[in-house]
Formats: structure tokens, C-alpha cells, sequence
């Protein structure tokens, strides 16, 4: 139901990582004809896509307070850890890759040769995911 908070749920990585190029959120989301808006912020609350390689790019904007909230990239080639980032994301001291929206637009997300599924998952509440776009290698 639009504009209405619900938790979304997978109980298994195959309901996760289903046909290439459906995202499947997890977790708390506030869903909108526009997009979606995480009702709540950390690991447990995320979107799933898997594609086949190239680059992604996701259309993103920070919480209606307009501070800057860093969203966490996760790209898990065939179950193994996390890879490196995109070229325009940043890393943590942990290595870990993560994109700083800082202003409502088209953010690089990853870029990979091969097939992966992505997970983005962003650490506050109020961030908001419009779409993914695909360039294939």
C-alpha cells in the first residue's frame, strides 16, 4: 500500500537473489508510486538485485532533514564477501564500500565484469531508492 511503512521478508537467499533485475527489498520500507524509503537504517534493512555485470547506478536521495546519510553497496559475487567499491564510492576504515548521498541524484553504485548480486542498505532512516540503471561490459 503506498505510502504506508511494511516489513518485507525472505526467508531464504533464493527469494533474495531471484531473476536478474528485480530489486527486493528487506526490511522496513515506506513504499511511494516514486520510489522507496527506509523506515528504519542498518544491515537489516536493505534492497537485493542481482545483474549480470557492467555498471550500476542507482538514483538515491538523502532524509527530508537533508543531512548526509552513507548507504552501504554490498556486492556478493556467486555467496563470497564483499569486493571492491565503484569507482565513485568511497571505503571505510574496515575497507568496506559505501556511497554518501548527499543530494537527491544518480549515484555510481558498482562495476563488475561478471554477474553479482548487489545489496544496498542504507544506515539511517528517511533515504530514499528511486531505480537502478544497468551499463552492460
Amino acid at each position: 500500500m503506498p505510502g504506508q511503512t511494511t516489513t518485507f521478508t525472505a526467508q531464504f537467499r533464493f527469494q533474495e537473489e531471484g531473476p536478474s533485475y528485480t530489486p527486493v527489498p528487506v526490511g522496513r520500507w515506506t513504499t511511494s508510486a516514486d520510489g522507496i524509503t527506509a523506515a528504519r537504517g542498518g544491515a537489516g534493512d536493505y534492497v537485493v538485485i542481482r545483474y549480470n555485470g557492467g555498471q550500476v547506478w542507482a538514483v538515491l536521495a538523502p532524509p527530508a532533514t537533508g543531512a548526509s546519510r552513507s548507504v552501504d553497496p554490498v556486492r556478493r559475487p556467486n555467496g563470497s564477501p564483499r569486493t571492491n567499491a565503484a569507482p565513485t564510492s568511497s571505503s571505510t576504515p574496515a575497507a568496506a564500500p559505501y556511497v554518501d548521498v548527499t543530494e537527491p541524484r544518480v549515484y555510481a553504485i558498482a562495476s563488475t565484469g561478471r554477474g553479482h548480486v548487489l545489496r544496498v542498505s542504507p544506515d539511517a532512516p528517511g533515504v530514499t531508492l528511486y531505480e537502478f540503471a544497468f551499463v552492460p561490459r
